[in-house]
């Protein structure tokens, strides 16, 4: 927006969006491989929660895609090229993929770059920069006055993500047990699943076994739903806030 009186005109921004939505391909061969051995999908197909087999054929086939996007971008002459990792999961995966794209367009030293800062700069002086969901997330909470631990709801790989992020912010994350991270697993394939019954009584368990505890030792604790596949209502909802720093990052 130029000024006060002037309209607003999106097009004014020059933005394009590649939404990737490639899943049955990235995983075709464990897809095969599950309906071959079981005759069915099961959780094991489930990057976060499956064999690493999957995540490496995920690596693998989503670069491909990536890279594809960017050229894209670097055609139309694109001086600013975003990579957002949109599953808190997916966020060391998604940036080995950036990475390795980046080095594909532009050599080694650029994947380096891209993979220890999150940014590289092309020789045609397009910047490409790499936006995950745990680090939009714990910015928000950083500016938050007083904090206590914050409760990370998600899986054990993606509690390590946000142990990092929350360290590096000077903030403390709460520890789960292995019965809690058991029955997020459940919480995430009744999602998928929208079995709305399991959902419901997955909600009520961790509400009851480790959030509402949780709320009554600490009371400036922050609560995170640090999975996309549900919403409960039980604190931050993590795609919600990473949406907002997304929308932020593109219009200012």
């Amino acid at each position: 927006m130029e000024g006060a009186r002037t309209p607003f005109f999106d097009e004014r921004r020059r933005i394009m969006f590649n939404l990737i939505c490639d899943i049955a391909w990235f995983k075709r061969n464990a897809i095969a491989n599950e309906l071959v051995k079981k005759g069915d999908i099961t959780r094991d197909i489930l990057i976060g929660i499956g064999p690493n087999r999957v995540a490496d054929e995920f690596v693998t086939s989503a670069t491909t895609s990536v890279t594809e996007c960017i050229e894209s971008a670097l055609r139309r002459q694109y001086k600013r090229v975003r990579v957002y990792a949109v599953c808190n999961g997916l966020t060391d995966l998604v940036k080995e993929i950036a990475s390795k794209s980046v080095g594909s367009l532009a050599g080694e030293a650029a994947r380096h770059l891209m993979r220890e800062t999150g940014q590289c700069t092309m020789k045609n002086g397009a910047r490409i920069e790499f936006f995950d969901v745990p680090s939009s997330v714990t910015k928000g909470i950083a500016k938050l006055q007083t904090v206590d631990p914050v409760l990370v709801i998600g899986t054990e790989g993606v509690n390590e993500i946000y142990e990092k992020c929350l360290s590096e912010a000077g903030l403390q994350r709460f520890k789960l047990s292995r019965a809690d991270y058991r029955l997020i697993d459940d919480a995430i394939v009744a999602a998928i699943g929208q079995n709305r019954d399991e959902i419901r009584r997955v909600r009520d368990e961790i509400s009851l076994q480790f959030v509402e505890p949780f709320r009554s030792r600490f009371r400036a604790g922050v609560v995170v739903e640090a999975c996309t596949d549900f919403d409960f209502g039980l604190g931050v909802n993590s795609l919600k806030a990473f949406a907002e720093e997304m929308v932020l990052d593109v219009y200012t």
